[in-house]
């Protein structure tokens, strides 16, 4: 009799008795044992004690792919930047540092599994206490948030990471969100990242972040991810600050929706003049064989 592999007395070969084969691991969506490590953190940037320095956050390090079967790893956070410790004069201020990007998210497995979220980008640091009459204390902007991990064969991508907020003094600004991840053949693509808002403390509130762009969607089946939403504008004493624009939506490609846009953030309040707000994103292309395309993202 020819020998099958599979024994009538002990059930499953070894090696398969723990989680079920290898379509039935498919079948319940369970992960593949051996997954990328999540990504590292980025460091904080140092404060600079001088009018111009600027101490700048570490990117956040990417989260590991993943195997055969498996959701790829998280990715880690951006540092934050550096406060500006300098005593601005009449024309320089004490800065503050950037804060660094969020990771880029896992890939999935190659036959399954989901792309990893994006890490958030950091905060900006703060300006000098004290800023000079000409700029004001200028925070640092936001980093950028990490892409989405994306998928291979079944499986979706994964979310952008958001965008971190700017640093509180004048001219803040927020960070872009990160774009959402791309499906492979069948699968849905990743949304797109928030992007982060930006912080009032000055004549002139900081910029909203604009929102990520939205995943693609598989390339045989599958909608395009959402655009993400742009940030809110902060607060200014005089002229608040503009909302971020949305993100726009991802694109199917050969079946499926296209995804919606996102819409834009808010404007800031100020004492004379309040920020414009963003614009939406627009919506994704649909299907060339079957879909629709997505809707645009409202201001």
């Amino acid at each position: 009799m020819r020998h099958t592999g599979i024994s009538r007395s002990r059930g499953p070969v070894q090696g398969l008795d723990a989680g079920g084969g290898v379509l039935e691991q498919l079948a319940a969506g369970v992960d593949d044992p051996v997954e990328g490590v999540d990504g590292v953190e980025g460091v904080d940037g140092v404060e600079v004690d001088d009018a111009t320095g600027i101490g700048t956050g570490g990117a956040g390090g990417a989260g590991g792919n993943a195997g055969l079967i498996g959701h790829g790893a998280s990715a880690g956070a951006g540092g934050k930047g550096g406060t500006g410790t300098g005593d601005g004069g009449t024309t320089a201020v004490g800065y503050g540092g950037a804060g660094g990007a969020g990771g880029i998210g896992g890939a999935a497995g190659w036959l399954y599994g989901t792309g990893a979220i994006g890490g958030t980008g950091g905060a900006g640091g703060t300006g000098a206490a004290v800023g000079g009459m000409a700029n004001g204390s200028q925070g640092g902007t936001g980093g950028n948030g990490g892409a989405g991990g994306g998928a291979h064969l079944f499986g979706n991508g994964g979310a952008g990471g958001q965008g971190g907020g700017g640093g509180n003094g004048g001219f803040g600004a927020g960070g872009v969100g990160g774009a959402g991840g791309n499906a492979g053949l069948i699968g849905n693509g990743g949304v797109g990242g928030l992007g982060g808002a930006g912080r009032q403390f000055g004549p002139i509130g900081g910029l909203g972040g604009n929102g990520g762009v939205g995943g693609n969607g598989g390339w045989w089946y599958g909608a395009g991810g959402a655009g993400g939403a742009g940030g809110a504008g902060s607060d200014g004493f005089d002229v608040g600050g503009p909302g971020g624009t949305g993100g726009n939506g991802g694109n199917s490609r050969l079946i499926g929706d296209g995804g919606p846009g996102g819409h834009g953030g808010a404007g800031g309040n100020g004492g004379l003049l309040s920020g414009a707000a963003g614009a939406g994103g627009a919506g994704g292309r649909g299907g060339q064989l079957f879909g629709t395309p997505g809707a645009n993202g409202a201001p």
